[in-house]
C-alpha cells in the first residue's frame, strides 16, 4: 500500500450545513475550494441545512406509521435536492444527468428503508443511523458533480469506507488505527495522488461504519470530528472549518452584541470552549489534531477574505479568551461516594460532568464522602441515574445554567454571589447559577472582561 507521503501535502476543508444550504452557499463553497486547489483539498461536507432534522422526522414518521406525513417528507427531501441539482447545473450536460440519477437512487433507497420501518413498526439504532446518513450522501454527491461540471476534477470518497467505529450506531467511537490504514487506500483508489489527474476529493462528515460495513454516525455535529480524523490520517498541513461566522467569538453573539473575534487560541482552550458549551466547533474535533499537531482554522464561508481564528498547540497570549455557557444543567449530589467511584460510573455510562464545589467551599472539606456534579442536559441519564441510585443516596436539582471563563492565568474572583457551585482549574473557572439570570450575567461578565478590546 502506498504511504501517506506519496500523496504530497494536503489540507482538509470542512463545510457545515449553512455553508452548503442552497445554490448560493454551495456556489460560494465551490469558489473557496477552487482557490485552495494548489494545496490539494480533501473536502468534507455536512448535509444541507435542516436536512438532518428532516431525516430524523422521516425516521420517526415511519416508526409511528404516519404514512401521509412520511410521504410528504420524502417528497420534500427529493424535491429540494433535485431543485438544487437543476440550479447548480442549469445548462444540463453529463454531470447534471449523473447528479439527478444519483439523487433519485438515494431517495429511492431511503424510501425503501422508511417503508420497511413503517411495515415492521420497529426502529433499531442501526436503521436510524442508516436513515440519518442520507443527508451527507446526497449533499456530497451533488457537490461532487457540480465541481466536476465546473471544471474541477473531483473524486468522490465514501466516508463509510474510511471512518470506522464501534457498534454504538448513533454515536460511534472511531478506531483511529483503522482509519489511518483505510484513508490512504481510498485515496489511492480515487487516484488522488501528488501527480494524479484529480485536483480535489469530496467526502461526508458525520457518517461512518463498523469494520463489517454496518452504518453508524458520529453523533450530532460530528462533521467537525470527521474532518479532524481525516486530517490526522493523512497528516494534513491544516484543517479548515468553514462556517457562517468569521471565527471563534468571545461569547455567543446572540447573547452579547459586541463580541470579539479571537485571532489565535490554543488546542486546550478551544477544547475547553467546546466542552463548556461553545457551538463553533464539535467537542471531539480537537483530539485527533492535537495528536498530530495539526493547526485548525475556523473561517467564514460568507466572506473568505476574513482571517478567522487559528487553533494552535500553544497560543502566545494569556488571560481570558472567551465566555462559554450551558443553558441547562443539573446539580447532582451523591452521598458516600469517592471521586474514583463516581468517575468510573460516569465513564461506564458515557456521562460528561464536572465535579464542583458549593458556594465556593469544597464539598470534600465538609464531607469527604459527598460529591456534587454539574451535568449538562444533553447527557442521557436514563441508565446512569437508576444505576447510581441503587448504590448511593442522591439528590438531583434542575433550573441551573453554567458559565465558564476560558483562558490562562485567570483571576479567581470572577464569580459573584449569584454562583451556586464553583470549579477552578488552570484553564477555566466555571460556576452554576439560576438559569433565569444567565443572559444578564454573561453580558455583565463580557463587558468586564472584553470592553477594552472593542
Amino acid at each position: 500500500m502506498s504511504k501517506i507521503t506519496d500523496y504530497g501535502k494536503m489540507i482538509v476543508m470542512k463545510f457545515g450545513g449553512t455553508s452548503v444550504a442552497n445554490f448560493e452557499a454551495i456556489s460560494r463553497t465551490i469558489g473557496i475550494v477552487r482557490l485552495r486547489l494548489a494545496e490539494r483539498p480533501l473536502v468534507c461536507v455536512s448535509a444541507l441545512a435542516g436536512v438532518t432534522d428532516l431525516l430524523y422526522k422521516i425516521a420517526d414518521q415511519a416508526w409511528m406509521k404516519e404514512s401521509e406525513n412520511l410521504e410528504n417528507s420524502l417528497s420534500e427531501l427529493r424535491g429540494r435536492h433535485l431543485s438544487l441539482v437543476a440550479a447548480l447545473m442549469s445548462d444540463g450536460g453529463e454531470q447534471y444527468e449523473k447528479a439527478s440519477l444519483r439523487v433519485n437512487e438515494l431517495c429511492d433507497s431511503l424510501t425503501a428503508v422508511a417503508r420497511s420501518v413503517e411495515a415492521l413498526g420497529e426502529l433499531p439504532d442501526r436503521i436510524k443511523a442508516s436513515i440519518i446518513s442520507y443527508g451527507e450522501l446526497l449533499s456530497s454527491s451533488i457537490i461532487c458533480h457540480a465541481m466536476n461540471h465546473g471544471g474541477i476534477p473531483t473524486a468522490f470518497l465514501d466516508a463509510r469506507r474510511m471512518i470506522i467505529t464501534d457498534e454504538t450506531y448513533l454515536k460511534g467511537r472511531p478506531d483511529s488505527a483503522e482509519i489511518a490504514r483505510r484513508v490512504p487506500a481510498e485515496l489511492a483508489k480515487a487516484k488522488f495522488t501528488a501527480d494524479g489527474p484529480v485536483q480535489a476529493a469530496i467526502t461526508q462528515g458525520f457518517i461512518s461504519a463498523t469494520a463489517s460495513g454496518v452504518e453508524t454516525v458520529l453523533g450530532r455535529g460530528g462533521s467537525d470530528y470527521s474532518a479532524s480524523l481525516l486530517g490526522a490520517a493523512i497528516g494534513a498541513e491544516r484543517i479548515e472549518i468553514w462556517t457562517d461566522v468569521d471565527g471563534i467569538r468571545s461569547t455567543d453573539p446572540r447573547i452579547v452584541k459586541d463580541t470579539v473575534r479571537i485571532d489565535e487560541i490554543s488546542y486546550s482552550e478551544a477544547a475547553e470552549m467546546a466542552f463548556y458549551g461553545a457551538k463553533v466547533i464539535h467537542p471531539m474535533t480537537i483530539a485527533p489534531a492535537v495528536e498530530k499537531k495539526i493547526p485548525i482554522q475556523v473561517l467564514s464561508s460568507l466572506d473568505s477574505s476574513l482571517p478567522g481564528t487559528l487553533i494552535v498547540p500553544q497560543a502566545a497570549s494569556k488571560g481570558p479568551k472567551a465566555i462559554a455557557f450551558k443553558r441547562n444543567v443539573w446539580l447532582l449530589s451523591v452521598e458516600d461516594c469517592s471521586e474514583e467511584e463516581i468517575s468510573a460510573l460516569l465513564a461506564k455510562y458515557r456521562v460528561k460532568a464536572d465535579i464542583v464545589s458549593v458556594k465556593g467551599i469544597c464539598i470534600s472539606a465538609q464531607n469527604p464522602d459527598k460529591i456534587v456534579l454539574s451535568i449538562d442536559f444533553s447527557n442521557d441519564l436514563s441508565r446512569f441515574i437508576p444505576a447510581l441510585s441503587e448504590m448511593k443516596a442522591i439528590s438531583l436539582q434542575s433550573g441551573y445554567a453554567q458559565i465558564s471563563v476560558i483562558g490562562s492565568e485567570l483571576p479567581e474572583d470572577l464569580a459573584d454571589e449569584s454562583a451556586d457551585a464553583l470549579k477552578i482549574s488552570p484553564s477555566n473557572i466555571s460556576w452554576t447559577l439560576p438559569r433565569t439570570i444567565l443572559a444578564e450575567q454573561v453580558q455583565t461578565l463580557h463587558k468586564r472582561l472584553f470592553t477594552y478590546s472593542n
